[in-house]
């Protein structure tokens, strides 16, 4: 039997009223234990104090972002990746001083941001003057990369937008669904 977990959608518009985009789990000897709604009564926590507390402990583990990619001509980051998390990576999304810092060296106020595989982080030039052309080639990137991440570490396809540290929706992409 199917149990609800504890969640809040982060974006808007939600996947779907069944699939959460974010949820909470801990470590366990048998592995990974999604909290479920009635786990934040016994921990005497509401949501969004569960959440900050995830993001806290997820802040202690050292991170910093990759330049996979630089512009030819002047040598100014593009593309940027974070795989040191291990199984954690994708929820470090959820931190924005994490999403700020890729802002910052992207030198940008928006990031288009993708999370093809619980260990993969991707994030771009998301600002509404980049090439419609630019993005699209991101967007079938992460594609790519979600294809080949298969199996359990295989996370999502789409691609999401981030401002002042926050998830702020989700990137449509054109005659690709």
């Amino acid at each position: 039997m199917a149990q609800r977990c504890a969640h809040r959608s982060v974006l808007w518009p939600r996947v779907s009223a069944q699939v959460p985009l974010a949820a909470v789990a801990r470590g366990s000897p048998k592995g990974l234990d999604f909290l479920r709604w009635d786990a934040l009564d016994e921990l005497g926590m509401d949501w969004s104090e569960v959440l900050t507390f995830a993001v806290h402990e997820l802040a202690g583990v050292p991170a910093s972002w990759e330049v996979v990619h630089r512009h030819e001509h002047t040598e100014r980051p593009l593309l940027l990746s974070f795989q040191a998390g291990g199984i954690y990576t994708a929820s470090r999304l959820l931190d924005p001083d994490f999403l700020r810092a890729a802002a910052a060296l992207l030198d940008v106020p928006v990031v288009l941001t993708s999370v093809p595989s619980l260990r993969q982080i991707y994030v771009t030039d998301g600002s509404p003057n980049v090439s419609a052309k630019l993005t699209h080639a991101f967007d079938l990137w992460t594609r790519k990369q979600y294809t080949a991440a298969a199996g359990v570490d295989a996370l999502s396809y789409r691609c999401f937008y981030a401002r002042e540290g926050r998830l702020v929706g989700l990137y449509e992409s054109i005659g690709q669904e």
